[in-house]
């Protein structure tokens, strides 16, 4: 004889379901943390850091109060996570032209049309400032720029790296009001950075579980934050 067919009714189906949405909400409500900044002409720009079995992170563009996204870079991947998460956000000297370094790539957001596209072409990194230009190496054509650490602590000492952790106590905020003239780009003023904050002694080897913008005034602009590596 086969099994006895069991039927659920249908009621108790519709709760089974729910029950099983429901879980899934939650669970992508609490395995991503969001943070925001106000940006000109009434849009905001979103950080947000999702925790997986991997990392990723992504970069959204909002208008006003529409609730729905004017642009975003979709997710990228967190490599060596989480170490390697993180955005520098730049404006231009009208704060209609934003530049957000991510180590990855940089991510450029246009709001005369709300547009954000992300590029790993070298070419178009904003042009340095002399700073800058003692820290670059010249490369080949492929690769115009090249990184030597050693070399730039000798020109720029102390000059915070992007890829750290938010510390705890860093104050969070809004965009300052007057923010300075970029160290490392002609043309641009430093903003701030996103991060994942640092984890407390109890979670000293999580992934972090906290995001964070802090503006200019409290976290020292990141040295060449739009300089990337794609591969």
């Amino acid at each position: 004889m086969g099994r006895p067919h069991i039927e659920l009714p249908v009621h108790k189906l519709i709760i089974v379901c729910c029950l099983i949405c429901l879980s899934l909400f939650a669970w992508h409500a609490f395995s991503r943390r969001s943070t925001e900044i106000g940006l000109n002409r009434d849009y905001h720009l979103t950080y947000t850091v999702y925790w997986g079995l991997g990392m990723e992170q992504r970069l959204a563009l909002k208008h006003g109060m529409k609730p729905w996204t004017a642009a975003s870079t979709g997710w990228t991947e967190i490599l060596s996570k989480p170490y390697n998460s993180g955005a520098v956000v730049y404006a231009n000297e009208d704060a209609e032209i934003y530049y957000i370094g991510t180590r990855f790539n940089m991510v450029i957001a246009t709001l005369t049309d709300g547009a954000m596209h992300t590029t790993c072409d070298e070419e178009i990194i904003p042009k340095p400032t002399a700073l800058a230009e003692q820290l670059l190496f010249r490369g080949t054509k492929s690769a115009p720029f090249v990184r030597n650490i050693k070399w730039e602590e000798q020109i720029d000492p102390g000059a915070p790296q992007l890829m750290t952790y938010i510390p705890r106590d860093a104050i969070g905020g809004a965009v300052p009001n007057h923010p300075p003239l970029s160290k490392y780009y002609l043309g641009l003023r430093y903003l701030g950075k996103f991060g994942i904050v640092e984890p407390g002694r109890s979670h000293e080897a999580s992934r972090g579980s906290e995001v964070r913008f802090v503006a200019a005034e409290h976290s020292p602009e990141p040295r060449l934050g739009l300089h990337f590596h794609c591969g």
